[in-house]
């Protein structure tokens, strides 16, 4: 694109899809660069006004991203990739209600299974999380090899801590994609929180060995070794991991709970003071505080 550009240097196109071309390496500082370009050239350029917003809004520039979302919806009021744009700026501004409206009216005009994420993940953070699992139920429904749908769904069961609706949606994309080590991941930690442990080692071997090195599944693999009794083994694994996120609690506190089982109580103590005045908030918070005065 940068030699179409030389070629064409007064093309607006060309400047944004060399935009384009930089946001998919992650250069985002040229990508503003060629979007300015590009708006120099052609000033009401809906896609690259729509572009320019979303990075505005991710350098924490809300208002400046807002106003250009909404120039081109004042011009195109009722486009569905215009609303789905306006809605991620309000999203990352943290307007939740902005956001989805924007989001269902997108939907209403043109559903994607993005959009139906979208709209879960908004319908969500206002607590309407019957409505959020509805949505992707539905969406997973009429479209069951959409597996960003299906994760998404499985996380929400798993959130809400419903097992076993969880466990079906995550098998169902390792049934799709049995290389897919995250799923394999998750899939394992449902049936380890099931209490089915030989399933759960299972697919947790199988996840590390697609991805040894992820902090994540080397937790995974470590608790159901430790609910196995293979407790070296199990700190061996847990140490790794959080070495590997140092600053995740709930790793932490599963290594603490590790080295309780092995021994090394002043070890876990340490651990789990440094997790508990940390104030972070995590799912087994409570779970920690109580092993913490268990072995003071």
């Amino acid at each position: 694109f940068r030699e179409l550009v030389g070629v064409r240097p007064e093309s607006p196109q060309a400047r944004y899809w060399l935009a384009r071309a930089y946001a998919a390496n992650d250069d985002f500082a040229n990508q503003k660069a060629s979007l300015e370009s590009a708006l120099a050239l052609a000033p009401e350029y809906p896609i690259a006004k729509l572009d320019m917003a979303l990075l505005l809004a991710a350098e924490g520039q809300g208002e400046k991203a807002q106003a250009l979302a909404g120039e081109v919806a004042a011009a195109f009021p009722d486009d569905p990739q215009v609303l789905n744009v306006r809605g991620d700026v309000a999203s990352i501004r943290g307007r939740v209600d902005e956001a989805l409206a924007d989001y269902e009216r997108a939907f209403a005009v043109a559903p994607t299974g993005d959009l139906a994420r979208k709209l879960a993940r908004a319908r969500w953070k206002k607590g309407d999380t019957t409505t959020a699992v509805a949505t992707l139920q539905a969406w997973v429904e009429r479209h069951p090899k959409d597996l960003a749908t299906r994760l998404q769904l499985a996380a929400a069961y798993l959130e809400l801590k419903k097992f076993e609706e969880s466990r079906k949606h995550y098998a169902e994309v390792v049934d799709q994609a049995p290389d897919a080590a995250v799923a394999r991941n998750d899939l394992a930690w449902v049936l380890y929180r099931m209490g089915q442990f030989p399933a759960a080692r299972t697919h947790a071997q199988r996840a590390y060995e697609l991805d040894g090195k992820n902090p994540l599944v080397l937790d995974t693999l470590g608790m159901v070794a430790l609910a196995q009794g293979e407790v070296s083994r199990a700190v061996s694994l847990l140490r790794t991991a959080r070495d590997g996120q140092p600053g995740n609690p709930l790793l932490a506190y599963h290594l603490a709970g590790a080295l309780t089982r092995a021994g090394e109580k002043a070890q876990a103590r340490q651990l789990l003071k440094s997790v508990v005045e940390s104030n972070a908030v995590f799912d087994e918070r409570d779970e920690a505080k109580a092993l913490l005065r268990r072995l003071e």
